[in-house]
């Protein structure tokens, strides 16, 4: 999938793998030991994550259901935990500084634009 800023014009990640089941949201990044610039991973649903286990700092986007930003953590580093976003329905995990060099502020509108045949977002 292609994550994409409509606000910003630019393309966030895009190679972004879905994290929607048990077994794919326990799993996460766990395993790797490192984040290409161009990784993303969404969990749905989401309102707070999780890094422990990791290997590597990361930043978070979590968004509401209509794509919008609704909070921002970044460099969040391994064995960490988040806050509780209520408004959030999902979570954007990225490279580390990604949140800062793609520009991404709260209220930005992202765009999902599926690469595969994916029956989860509409």
């Amino acid at each position: 999938m292609i994550v994409s800023n409509i606000t910003k014009e630019n393309i966030i990640c895009p190679n972004t793998r879905v994290a929607d089941t048990f077994f794919t949201r326990l799993k996460g990044l766990l395993g790797k030991t490192d984040f290409a610039s161009d990784e993303g991973l969404l969990i749905i649903p989401c309102q707070s994550v999780h890094s422990v286990g990791m290997k590597f700092s990361i930043d978070v986007v979590f968004l509401d259901n209509d794509r919008q930003v609704v909070a921002l953590l970044e460099k969040m580093r391994p064995f960490r935990c988040s806050k509780f976003y209520r408004d959030a329905k999902m979570a954007l995990e990225i490279k580390e500084g990604k949140i800062q060099e793609m520009r991404i502020e709260i209220g930005d509108q992202l765009k999902f634009t599926c690469t595969q045949k994916y029956k989860g977002l509409k």
